[in-house]
């Protein structure tokens, strides 16, 4: 587990089953996640009960927990490690009722900690749509660099949306 003032990043429990099926099933959030149809509750059951081995399956989702209430808030996800390359991707969703409440960038500078100190990686990744300007105003404000625009990237109602990359490097 990892622990700041205000959050903590903890691993998948079967207890979060529902907290997921809420947060994948949410419409609001496919655009983003690129989930096409709703996930079942005997789906994100086996999930929550498989190993979780960043190592194995190239990826690790944290639940960001608010410590004061142990409230789930959101979750964090690391996505295709590299440990030859030493790097790895990273996404973040808060539950729209916790927004603004800088729980996204607590989470985000325990898992860039993370990802260097622990995983002794060289550089964190992540990907943006070109109308999520919150997400992209934190990342900047921690440090990340856009590398990149891939031009019409997503297809969403009807219309294209230019992906924004930006890296961390250590």
């Amino acid at each position: 587990m990892l622990k700041s003032k205000h959050i903590s990043l903890r691993s998948v429990e079967p207890t979060d089953v529902n907290f997921l099926v809420a947060i994948e099933n949410n419409t609001a959030n496919w655009k983003v996640s690129g989930t096409l149809i709703p996930f079942s509750k005997n789906t994100m059951t086996d999930y929550a009960q498989s190993v979780h081995d960043i190592g194995l399956q190239q990826q690790f989702r944290f639940i960001i927990e608010e410590t004061s209430a142990n409230t789930p808030v959101g979750t964090i996800d690391l996505f295709e490690y590299d440990a030859i390359n030493r790097r790895c991707g990273v996404g973040i969703l808060i539950l729209e009722q916790f927004t603004q409440q800088g729980f996204a960038k607590e989470s985000l500078n325990l898992i860039i900690a993370y990802a260097k100190d622990v995983l002794n990686l060289k550089q964190i990744y992540c990907n943006i749509q070109a109308d999520n300007k919150i997400s992209i105003s934190l990342f900047e404000k921690i440090g990340f660099v856009k590398t990149g625009i891939r031009k019409d990237w997503y297809l969403h109602q009807q219309e294209w949306i230019d992906e924004h990359n930006f890296q961390l490097i250590f």
